[in-house]
Order: structure tokens, then sequence, then C-alpha cells
């Protein structure tokens, strides 16, 4: 019920741009943040054994910066998860997140560099793909699917899903 309340909140500070005839969805100019919540899958093997985390609790929280003119973006994600059984994890993801189409419904691909922090150390490449609805000019919901690996304290493999929120101020245009 706070979640939702918090959401309607957000909806009516973006409000404002409802009354723009020509709503543009380009996020060109944008400053955002992103919120999500959602599931991942991580193995890393050392040594040559196997030790399986298969479920995790994810969240996600980032921002964005708007780069060239067709409104893709710079990014960097912190994210935590929650082990099932226990325990948690800690990552960070920074990289590109390009857009298709200037919609109110657009899809993505992230290409990001991923480094896992806690409980061990491992640093690769990370790719991810979605979709984005775009509430507002200022307000986008999104679903996305992403996959990891990466090498340092074993060799980790890895996927997750998450579903979110992106409030973004055009201050820089």
């Amino acid at each position: 019920m706070i979640a939702v309340q918090r959401l309607l909140l957000v909806a009516v500070f973006c409000a404002p741009h409802l009354v723009n005839a020509a709503d543009r969805f380009d996020h060109r100019g944008a400053v955002g943040l992103l919120l999500g919540y959602g599931m991942a899958f991580k193995d890393r093997v050392i040594s040559g054994h196997l030790i399986e985390q298969s479920s995790l609790v994810a969240g996600m929280l980032g921002g964005t910066y708007a780069i060239g003119t067709d409104g893709n973006e710079l990014k960097l994600l912190a994210q935590g998860f929650r082990i099932v059984g226990g325990g948690s994890a800690w990552a960070v993801s920074g990289g590109y997140r390009s857009y298709f189409g200037q919609e109110q419904i657009k899809t993505f691909i992230d290409l990001d560099a991923r480094a896992d922090i806690a409980p061990t150390f491992a640093l690769g490449p990370r790719l991810g793909f979605g979709v984005q609805f775009e509430l507002l000019p200022t307000l986008g919901l999104f679903a996305a699917v992403a996959a990891h690996a990466g090498g340092g304290n074993g060799l980790v493999f890895g996927a997750e899903a998450f579903a979110g929120i992106q409030i973004r101020s055009y201050l820089l245009e």
C-alpha cells in the first residue's frame, strides 16, 4: 500500500507534463533514477567445485544520464541480493543503455561491466534486454532480463529479471 502511495506521489510531481499537447518520450537531455525489484540466479565455480546460489531476491537502485540526440543513456546500478536460505550479495554495474524507438513503448539493450563485490569479488560483462512503457515524459515502467559472467574469486555465471520504474528530470535541456 505504501509503495502505491509513493508511486502516486511521483505521478503527481510529474503531472505538469500532462498539459503538453506534444509530449515527447525520447529521454534526450534527461537525468534519471532507476528503482527495481526482481529475481536472480547465480552459480560460482571455485577450484572446480560448483557453489550454487540458485535463487536470490534482488533490488536495484541506479542513475541514468542521457547522451546524444537519441536519448540513449549512460547508467550506473547498485544491486543487492538476498540469498534464499540466508546471506546477501552485492554488485555494481555501469555501462550504456541504447533505446530503440522514441514512442511510448520502446525496447532497449544494456551493455555493462559488472563487479560482484560481496561476498566475493568477480568482474565481467553484463548484457541485458528490456521493454519500457512511458507513462509520462518523466516516468516510465520497465521490465528487463540480463545475463552476466565474470572472473575473480572463481568464475561466475548468472541471470536476472527485473521490473521497475525510471523517474526522469529534464534539467540538462
